[in-house]
């Protein structure tokens, strides 16, 4: 009977340790898991970050394009228009000097 007693109590402490040893394990899992997952974020939000900058970039570029596109049109524009001017400047000073040849 107290070999009986004797290998119960051998088998029960065998399955605390086996408990024991199950709830380290699990514990070391969870630890192993949210690091990973913490690791995973991390290189999500960089990720994130890198594509948001290339957009940001590439945004940059396209406005600079646009704006260089609109100076050129500006300027084409102030060219016709200072020709114009120039035009009508001439064709002015003609009219006064005709007028002061033709009054005398």
């Amino acid at each position: 009977m107290l070999d009986v007693i004797s290998k119960i109590k051998e088998a029960e402490t065998g399955a605390d340790q086996v408990k024991k040893q199950a709830q380290q394990d699990a514990a070391a899992a969870r630890q192993s898991a949210q690091r990973q997952g913490a690791l995973r974020v991390e290189k999500a939000k960089a990720d994130a970050s890198e594509r948001a900058r290339e957009i940001c970039e590439k945004a940059d570029g396209a406005a600079q394009e646009l704006l260089n596109a609109s100076r050129a049109e500006a300027e084409q524009t102030c060219g016709q228009l200072r020709s114009k001017a120039a035009a009508g400047m001439d064709k002015a000073a003609q009219l006064i000097v005709e007028r002061i040849v033709d009054g005398v």
